[in-house]
């Protein structure tokens, strides 16, 4: 049938996307417009086209949607927004800023992405309006060191032409200095330690480290593998219960995430174009993690447990699956892509550890893999639990004393040492 045939070519496009062969994906993409021509291939195309950054590639993607209105798409939800910001980003590279500012300003509050921020400010200092980017930008510092190149450079832009370099800078620094008291005042109150060590290829990776409480005596140690967006303070309930339990926990930001970012990979929308490149990094990069926890005082390196959560829970199972020091995995409401499913369902039936699958209402559009990733494993000893809580991912555990309870339960049966072996 012609519409899985399209599905077939918007999936090979997108594998091709997430390798950073532009032209391979275009040509695929190209295809499936022709079987199906809806509005998730145009904006994909859209995408591809808008890489190059210049005033021919914005007046080719106005081309391809400038005859679709922005309210066609209303039914559709985040995908009108995200039909406007990619008329919008075109009309700016076109040279039409009014045009670009009008649709910005509205897409960018809805997609919630540093990018389309940063894109946002870039339309409104062609617009004339300097004072209104550096306004944009600085609520971006809000969430951290503005590490990508192209804000640093409107920032720039921004100084010289307001004449007030100085009270940006002490505005950015006070941001920061804010931002710094919000991630670390979370920290302190869990008693927890910053922590910071290399990646195999020279990144520097950041988390923090809760150590096990109790005197003496040894226990497996616990990687999370925080998510993309969640703020530091949603984890309290998940990480100190671990805590209490007698666990060593590491929070482990991955690449982009946190301080675990640099000017390379400065943000999560920085994996754009290169995901599988980076999905693997960040596999490699939990072994990495587990030998720093596996290094601290009482941990029992020979039985890890790792959990990811929403946009790592992927990553934790492939992880995982390639580590034998793992002795439990936990997948909190996760989120994969459909690039994603042939190989996590690979890597959980190559799974030695019981897994624990944790769903919510909220992410029901997952559910048909989550399942499909259950049954890979082995029932007798993995768990899919299902919550009627409102959010995801670590929130759960803060808002549903059941979640943690169920959890904690199943945590405690599966550690547990067989029968006359040592504590």
């Amino acid at each position: 049938a012609p519409s899985v045939a399209a599905e077939a070519a918007y999936l090979i496009a997108t594998s091709w996307s997430e390798e950073g062969l532009r032209d391979s994906a275009a040509a695929w993409l190209e295809q499936a417009m022709a079987l199906r021509g809806g509005l998730p291939e145009r904006l994909a195309l859209a995408d591809l086209w808008l890489e190059p950054g210049d005033a021919a590639a914005g007046r080719r993607v106005l081309g391809l949607l400038g005859g679709l209105s922005t309210t066609a798409a209303v039914g559709l939800g985040r995908q009108n927004a995200v039909l406007q910001s990619r008329l919008g980003w075109a009309y700016h590279l076109a040279g039409r800023p009014d045009s670009a500012l009008e649709l910005l300003q509205v897409a960018a509050p809805r997609l919630r992405s540093d990018l389309w921020f940063i894109r946002w400010g870039a339309a409104a200092l062609a617009a004339g309006m300097p004072e209104k980017c550096g306004d944009i930008l600085l609520d971006l510092v809000d969430h951290g060191p503005l590490l990508d190149p192209h804000a640093t450079r409107l920032l720039e832009a921004v100084a010289e032409q307001t004449g007030k370099a100085r009270l940006l800078e002490e505005e950015i620094k006070r941001r920061l200095d804010g931002w710094a008291v919000r991630e670390e005042g979370p920290a302190r109150d869990w008693g927890a330690e910053p922590a910071q060590w290399q990646a195999a290829d020279g990144f520097r990776l950041h988390g923090f480290f809760l150590p096990r409480r109790a005197a003496r005596g040894r226990r497996p140690g616990v990687l999370v593998l925080r998510d993309f967006a969640a703020p530091l303070s949603s984890y309290d309930s998940l990480l100190v219960g671990l805590n209490r339990l007698g666990h060593p926990v590491l929070l482990m930001e991955p690449r982009g995430v946190g301080r675990s970012r640099d000017t390379t990979t400065c943000a999560p929308y920085a994996w754009v174009g290169r995901e599988a490149r980076l999905r693997a990094s960040v596999v490699a990069d939990v072994r990495t993690g587990l030998d720093a926890l596996g290094a601290q005082p009482l941990v029992d390196s020979t039985a890890m447990v790792v959990i990811g959560l929403r946009e790592t829970a992927g990553l934790a199972v492939e992880a995982a699956a390639r580590d034998p020091r793992v002795r439990a995995l936990a997948v909190i409401t996760p989120r994969p892509a459909p690039t994603e499913e042939g190989a996590l369902r690979a890597a959980v039936e190559r799974l030695r550890a019981p897994a624990y699958f944790q769903t919510a209402p909220e992410e029901l559009d997952f559910s048909p893999v989550v399942d499909a990733l259950y049954r890979a494993t082995d029932p007798k000893r993995s768990r899919l639990v299902d919550c009627q809580t409102s959010g995801s991912g670590a929130e759960l555990f803060q808002r549903d004393p059941r979640v943690r309870a169920q959890f904690a339960q199943w945590l405690r049966e599966t550690l547990a040492p067989p029968a006359g072996g040592r504590p």
